[in-house]
């Protein structure tokens, strides 16, 4: 049995080693080249930066990758209870992104000059953003950390936690 259906049996067994599990995961898909377009994401983000900006650039980001897969973990719980209504939140999910997207290009400053100090609040954002897009290096095994919950949205959120934490670790 390899480490993801290892994972999955203890956490619908919710065995105390399924965090560990998660965490291990979370590593594995770190490693795939999805994670690292975001790592170059981020290092771009902070290029030219002092030392201090940069350390609260990356905590930021793995703070809001972190909190992106605990809200997925939640939703997702959540989502099970829900699916009869799943035509409805397309439609509306749909809805709400055409309109920030539409209210971010109406906004938006258009020069094209580059901040030498990064901003730690975009860094949660390229790391909330990264964990909500799922690549298909990390899909698989949120969708069965999450399924494994069986709706339980503390569980699967605790469960994604330790995925993200996993994830986010420095290239190795």
């Amino acid at each position: 049995m390899d480490v993801a259906g290892w994972t999955y049996i203890q956490a619908a067994h919710r065995s105390a080693f399924a965090p560990a599990g998660a965490l291990v995961l979370g590593v594995l898909s770190g490693i795939g080249p999805c994670a690292l377009s975001r790592g170059a994401a981020l290092a771009s983000l902070t290029s030219g930066a002092s030392r201090g900006r940069v350390a609260r650039a990356i905590v930021a980001y793995a703070a809001g990758a972190i909190a992106g897969y605990a809200a997925y973990g939640i939703v997702a719980g959540v989502a099970f209870r829900l699916a009869e209504w799943s035509a409805y939140s397309y439609a509306v999910l749909a809805a709400v992104l055409i309109g920030v997207g539409l209210a971010s290009l109406l906004r938006a400053d258009h020069r094209h000059g580059v901040s030498s100090e990064p901003a730690s609040g975009v860094s949660f954002l390229l790391g909330c953003g990264g964990s909500l897009t799922l690549s298909p290096c990390c899909a698989p095994f949120v969708f069965a950390l999450t399924a494994s919950a069986f709706g339980d949205l503390r569980y699967g959120a605790v469960l994604l936690c330790w995925f993200a934490v996993g994830h986010v670790l420095p290239p190795r």
